[in-house]
């Protein structure tokens, strides 16, 4: 008789179902808009909240997003060769910041997207139109999962040892763990 074979498969809709309740109560979302820009080059990423309208604004002055569909391409990066040499990216982080929000508006290079966490679920087509914001980018979370004052000590954890500068509502947040101060302290 002949042997039967079986091969790997992802049900992607229950993959990111259960993402989803993963990482709407994390903070890990953060720490990936911190580690894309400085992916990015950004020289310095800047974190605004607004707890009365339950939002936050994120805006990095990097090089940028050229591919928006990398962001909701699970196990896909979308980073250059040398990036994925040097990080070995995973692909996966884009979707903590989805899903920790009720929408989230990403703007860069003249083009923006608004993803919600349902229409990332089902595949459903996301148009890509244009924006005026030109710059690096710009992440605007609406109705955040996470509380605001637990949003507000993440990023000043997050802060303490990243490399660029990190600015918390206008406030540049202290960094005395990132490499560029200690080696000033070892010499």
């Amino acid at each position: 008789t002949a042997a039967s074979t079986i091969t790997a498969d992802v049900n992607t809709g229950q993959f990111l179902s259960h993402m989803k309740a993963l990482f709407s109560t994390s903070t890990i979302f953060l720490a990936e808009l911190m580690q894309n820009a400085r992916r990015a080059g950004a020289t310095s990423i800047r974190f605004t909240l607004d707890a009365e309208a339950h939002t936050l604004t994120v805006i990095d002055d990097g090089c940028g997003i050229t591919n928006f569909a990398k962001l909701i391409e699970v196990a896909e990066s979308g980073w250059d060769d040398a990036t994925k040499d040097d990080e070995d990216p995973f692909g996966i982080g884009f979707c903590s910041v989805i899903f920790a929000a009720g929408s989230v508006l990403v703007e860069s290079k003249g083009k923006k997207v608004v993803l919600t966490a349902d229409e990332v679920v089902a595949k459903a087509p996301i148009p890509v139109v244009v924006s005026d914001f030109i710059g690096g980018t710009r992440v605007t979370l609406t109705n955040v999962t996470v509380e605001i004052a637990t949003i507000s000590e993440a990023v000043n954890i997050f802060a303490r040892g990243f490399p660029i500068p990190v600015f918390l509502n206008d406030e540049e947040l202290p960094r005395p763990h990132a490499l560029a101060l200690l080696t000033e302290c070892q010499k």
